[in-house]
């Protein structure tokens, strides 16, 4: 087959290394994803333990306003790190997208490329078989006139003169 068109190969070039970069952002979103879902375990576990560790002892209250502000500021913290889940899944979501596009994309310039490739061979096979039918003709045309230049130019009748 032969080579697609140089403005499709390149173009099919740029969007191969535009859906790796989007392949990259969507790996590396899953990735802050996952270690922000790790942290939230890790915040989540903890404030479960300190809330089993400060329900074991009775405090003065003092002590209990104390511990009501730190467990607010932890569930502050786990609000925080879950908006941050929430915003990288839709970087995500986001990234997933445009690699698909981008695929989608891809695919549809590829087919093109082939198409006018295949266009381009059969052009160049019609154009072959013409040349070749061309030449064919040519060579019956000189072995007539040159079958027909041997007996003097008329048609043969069979006489002897």
């Amino acid at each position: 087959m032969t080579q697609p068109p140089p403005a499709l190969a390149t173009l099919a070039e740029q969007i191969g290394r535009e859906r790796d970069e989007a392949q990259a952002r969507l790996s590396r979103a899953v990735q802050q994803r996952e270690r922000l879902r790790a942290q939230a375990e890790q915040l989540t576990a903890y404030r479960d333990e300190m809330l089993i560790r400060q329900g074991a002892g009775v405090r003065g209250i003092e002590m209990l306003r104390v511990q009501q502000h730190f467990n607010d500021k932890l569930d502050q913290a786990l609000a925080y790190q879950q908006a941050q889940i929430d915003s990288t899944t839709r970087q995500a979501e986001a990234a997933r997208e445009a690699l698909l596009a981008l695929e989608i994309r891809l695919a549809a310039v590829e087919r093109l490329a082939q198409r006018r490739a295949g266009e381009a061979e059969r052009k160049t096979a019609v154009q072959e078989q013409k040349r070749s039918d061309e030449w064919a003709q040519q060579q019956l045309w000189q072995r007539r006139e040159s079958s027909g230049a041997g007996s003097g130019g008329g048609p043969a009748l069979g006489f002897a003169f």
